[in-house]
């Protein structure tokens, strides 16, 4: 599952002092853009997800507004999120937190972490991203100056979308595990859409996109439509992120099964 997540992320559809003008190169634009986001160590993220699940003539909205805010340090990547997940009209406050090679999750209050090196992924995300850009898989690539910002927006076909992460499944150089192969199998890649605002140096100020997906259930297919809105700002490189003072009490997947397992009736 870390392996698909760090695959995933980097598949992900993660200028001159005067400011941006018609005649700049969208492509050239864009591979800067991607570049400076690479170098880019601490920031804050705040986003706006909804996913719609389309079943027959029903549909089904799962929705997650939070905050991130993301440091590299000495001492490796630290993260702290906190927002709602929106299901069914109630509003579920969510936290997750990453620190020293653990993710840490508490949704509802149930408390659970993970070991998770995030700074591999994050390196194998570096290294696939610079070396596999998405453009040449895209059938739109658009630039429109606005001051000295500038609006990319662009589109990624379907079968552009599959082969992009074919290859870079295959630039990641490891099988996937049975279980993450499976994880793929109820899954099929759609088009993808979206916009990124970005600055006379580079950076990106937000960011829109659009993805579909197919989900499979026996024969049934479910059609899946995310839609987020993100927007950035650049944090100190000595921010200190605040973290929960009892994370030893959370639980990870063996005590967690072994829970479980215990408040389940005796045969």
């Amino acid at each position: 599952m870390k392996k698909l997540l760090a695959i995933l992320m980097a598949a992900g559809l993660v200028a001159s002092l005067s400011g941006f003008t018609a005649k700049d190169d969208p492509a050239q634009v864009y591979g800067q853009v991607l570049a400076k986001s690479l170098e880019t160590s601490s920031r804050q993220m705040d986003c706006d997800m909804t996913m719609t699940m389309r079943y027959g003539a029903q549909t089904l909205d799962l929705g997650m507004d939070l905050t991130a805010q993301v440091v590299q340090g000495q001492d490796g990547y630290q993260m702290a999120m906190a927002g709602n997940l929106s299901l069914l009209g109630q509003e579920l406050p969510m936290e997750l937190y990453y620190l020293d090679d653990w993710c840490y999750m508490d949704i509802l209050g149930q408390k659970v972490k993970t070991q998770m090196p995030l700074d591999q992924m994050m390196a194998l995300v570096s290294t696939q991203s610079s070396a596999l850009s998405p453009v040449p898989y895209m059938d739109k690539l658009t630039l429109e100056p606005q001051g000295k910002d500038a609006v990319l927006t662009y589109r990624i076909p379907q079968a552009g979308m599959i082969q992009y992460f074919s290859d870079v499944l295959a630039a990641s150089g490891s099988a996937l595990t049975p279980e993450e192969q499976a994880q793929l199998d109820v899954m099929k890649l759609g088009s993808m859409d979206g916009t990124m605002v970005v600055d006379e140096d580079y950076n990106t100020k937000s960011e829109t996109a659009r993805m579909n997906l197919f989900l499979y259930e026996g024969e049934d297919v479910v059609p899946c439509t995310i839609q987020m809105e993100i927007s950035y700002q650049p944090l100190a490189a000595d921010t200190q992120l605040q973290f929960p003072a009892d994370l030893d009490s959370y639980l990870d997947e063996a005590a967690l099964a072994a829970q479980v397992a215990a408040a389940q009736p005796a045969a």
